[in-house]
């Protein structure tokens, strides 16, 4: 069985070198940025989360019931 494609639903992939390039030099950003995760350089300081995350988390926690249960393993609600 042969399967042809339609013209029109094909895309056209033309890539020049400049589009290369662009590609390379993003990827080795990101290789970079890992690579500086990963060693240590970055402080405590960036990778730490903000005041809201942790606000956001704190509510939660507090906000969340979790019981056991006698029909159901266990019964989860949000105490809002």
């Amino acid at each position: 069985m042969q399967c042809e494609l339609n013209t029109e639903s094909r895309m056209e992939l033309n890539f020049t070198l400049n589009d290369l390039a662009a590609f390379a030099q993003k990827e080795q950003a990101i290789f970079e940025a890992l690579n500086r995760s990963f060693s240590g350089e970055e402080t405590q300081a960036e990778m730490a989360p903000e005041d809201q995350t942790l606000r956001n988390i704190m509510n939660y926690s507090r906000a969340l019931s979790v019981r056991p249960s006698e029909s159901m393993n266990r019964i989860e609600m949000i105490l809002n």
